[in-house]
């Protein structure tokens, strides 16, 4: 029965399913208001509570079901999106990585130059982000993403690659950052842009202070960036997290991965937060963005990882595999070109489908 509801969903679009599924929620709701008003109408009013009911099963069984996923144009994107995660996985199987640290490396890399999105443009931004949860890494393709998209993307690599990966929510204190204009350049452009990709995670601040070394390079002037820890001034942000990680395990070895800054985190021996080796921020683990990340079979798999936590591998070791993939990264720009024009028409059709796909104005950034 399942089967042949999916047959009849991969005949219309996302959008229309959507639209079906918010009528019945618009149906129960005037039903139900309405049913105030004919209390004296026995008939009537035992109607309304019939289209009600009907409704009501019928919006929540469209909501909590995967039917939408399995529409036409879900269908196709995903098949695409599939397509390039394999592709993908050719490089890595190419270099022979296979520990999680060398293929975090070399997928940060190719993310911020340009690799992995149309026009080889990413733009730390969730605005025009299409949240998703199966296709969440395809906004990556698009263009533009934040750490839930980024994360998701390297996770599916991960797991396609036959490793075992999870979403991790977290919540990280923000940064109130202090420009110092210079006469003289102290540090590069390149540098200054490493160091935001590396510190913040706010949208809006990363965006304004790349426009601003942008503007700084064109004009020949000069600047360092100093930091100051401080709480997000949003609560709700600081209860239910604002940051999304890679959590992989791999050969009795725990890895907490973050592709977004570009870091490498510890559990600390409390099991509820993180540290990195280069600042003394704890990062605390937080469950709610793991649930719109994850479904519910990963969820419950991550938890049991998370509470039979394994050791994470010696510093040196990190060190040792994240300096030569780099390095293999950077004697390889001709690999990374073939691959990136050999999948610009995935990029394109991909890219193409989901603009036609209603932004959803109530997600989270």
């Amino acid at each position: 029965m399942e089967n042949k509801f999916y047959q009849i969903c991969n005949k219309i679009n996302y959008s229309t399913y959507s639209k079906i599924q918010n009528s019945f929620a618009s149906i129960g709701f005037w039903s139900a208001i309405s049913n105030i008003f004919t209390e004296q109408y026995p008939t009537l009013n035992n109607s309304l509570d019939m289209a009600w009911g009907i409704s009501l099963v019928a919006y929540f069984g469209l909501l909590l079901s995967n039917a939408k996923l399995h529409t036409k144009d879900m269908n196709e994107i995903r098949t695409l999106y599939q397509q390039f995660i394999k592709n993908y996985n050719q490089m890595n199987t190419e270099f022979r990585l296979n520990n999680p640290i060398q293929i975090c490396t070399m997928f940060s890399y190719l993310l911020y130059e340009g690799y992995l999105s149309k026009d080889k443009e990413f733009q730390f931004s969730g605005a025009e982000a299409r949240d998703i949860s199966a296709i969440s890494g395809t906004n990556i393709i698009m263009g533009k993403g934040v750490c839930r998209h980024i994360s998701s993307m390297f996770k599916d690599i991960l797991n396609d690659y036959g490793i075992e990966a999870y979403n991790l929510g977290c919540y990280c204190r923000t940064y109130n950052v202090n420009i110092n204009n210079l006469e003289h350049q102290k540090y590069s452009y390149v540098e200054l842009k490493e160091w935001v990709k590396k510190h913040i995670i706010d949208e809006r601040t990363n965006l304004f202070l790349n426009a601003l070394i942008e503007e700084m390079e064109k004009q020949e002037k000069y600047a360092e960036f100093s930091y100051k820890q401080e709480e997000d001034k949003n609560p709700i942000r600081k209860m239910i997290g604002n940051h999304v990680i890679c959590f992989s395990s791999f050969e009795g070895n725990d890895y907490y991965l973050d592709p977004t800054q570009t870091r490498i985190y510890r559990l600390n021996s409390d099991s509820k937060t993180l540290f990195d080796n280069e600042e003394d921020s704890n990062m605390k683990i937080k469950i709610t963005p793991s649930l719109l990340s994850n479904n519910s079979k990963e969820l419950i798999e991550m938890k049991n990882r998370l509470l039979n936590s394994k050791p994470s591998i010696s510093i040196e070791e990190e060190q040792e595999l994240v300096l030569g993939t780099k390095k293999l990264c950077e004697q390889n720009i001709d690999v990374f070109e073939k691959f990136y024009n050999d999948n610009s028409e995935i990029y394109d059709e991909i890219t193409n489908r989901l603009v036609k796909i209603k932004k959803n104005k109530y997600a989270t950034k």
